[in-house]
């Protein structure tokens, strides 16, 4: 262990950092040493960060699967790193309608702005969006309406009037 530690630190601290990723202590204890040995742990990126911790540019790219605790250590609400979620109702792993009620139940993501966008969105589909905690839904492939439902949600743009 030291040896990796001493001779490839980056890597040792992103693969730790991933084990641990849901040990708030220990991932403050990472980022302290990656921060005293001079290595970058950059914040969480929709545009960056994966699954997992990993290595670019010789610096660590925060887990996405990491936020929530990261808002946590840093005492700032999830929303300070993602704007919101879009998510469709049939995905191959998980039933949208399902993360939504979880988002929704889930203290400090709660207030997480979350989208419904299926094609599959009917009467009682919509029900269900709205009794998940949903705060839109929008049938595919509708994605004018999607980006002034976004503008609406993460960035507190009014919608126009046509």
């Amino acid at each position: 262990t030291a040896w990796l530690k001493a001779n490839y630190a980056v890597e040792f601290l992103a693969a730790s950092m991933t084990l641990d990723s849901g040990n708030t202590d220990k991932l403050s204890d990472f980022r302290r040493d990656a921060i005293r040995l001079g290595i970058e742990v950059a914040r969480p990126s929709i545009n960056q960060s994966g699954a997992v911790f990993e290595v670019r540019e010789e610096r660590i790219i925060y887990a996405m699967s990491a936020i929530k605790e990261q808002s946590q250590v840093e005492g700032k609400p999830v929303s300070d790193y993602v704007g919101g979620l879009i998510s469709d109702i049939e995905m191959p792993q998980m039933d949208g309608l399902a993360l939504c009620k979880n988002i929704k139940e889930t203290m400090n993501i709660k207030d997480l702005p979350v989208i419904m966008f299926s094609s599959l969105i009917n009467e009682q589909i919509a029900r269900k969006c709205e009794d998940v905690g949903s705060d839109a839904y929008i049938t595919k492939p509708q994605f004018r309406e999607l980006v002034e439902l976004l503008d609406q949600f993460v960035l507190k743009i009014e919608p126009q009037k046509v």
